[in-house]
């Protein structure tokens, strides 16, 4: 289906309420003590409005760059695999892509069942190839 005039997902911007919605969770990720060293964002123009809108507030404004395997075309297990060989080296990555990718990626980090309601975030921590969920939020 059409929506905001693109005639595929890959050229759908970012809505207003999605602006809203970013500043809003970044926010909390600021409130929640976050210290964003690098944003790795999908290819998809909504992803990448969203990565956009977040460096602006997140302070010190962290590295940001497009990562290709967030496009929502591999598996969460090869995903982060993918993460683990490119070892970016850094304690708090934010990651920007879609579902069912990003749901996939926390449920195999985990190791359990997890779901993400659009626009979301879940801070997991990793450690020896293992994640634990330390929170989740969801836009109001």
């Amino acid at each position: 289906t059409q929506e905001a005039d693109v005639a595929d997902d890959f050229q759908r911007p970012l809505s207003e309420k999605g602006r809203r919605d970013v500043r809003q969770t970044v926010l909390t990720l600021i409130n929640k003590g976050a210290q964003i060293q690098l944003i790795l964002a999908s290819p998809l123009k909504r992803a990448q409005q969203t990565a956009q809108e977040a460096a602006q507030i997140l302070s010190p404004k962290p590295s940001l760059r497009t990562y290709e395997p967030l496009s929502n075309e591999i598996s969460g297990m090869d995903l982060s695999q993918k993460l683990i060989r490119d070892d970016f080296n850094m304690t708090e990555i934010l990651l920007i892509g879609h579902q069912p990718q990003l749901g996939d990626l926390a449920q195999h980090l985990i190791g359990e069942p997890f779901s993400l309601q659009p626009g979301s975030l879940v801070a997991i921590s990793i450690s020896e190839g293992k994640g634990q969920c330390l929170w989740t939020t969801h836009p109001q």
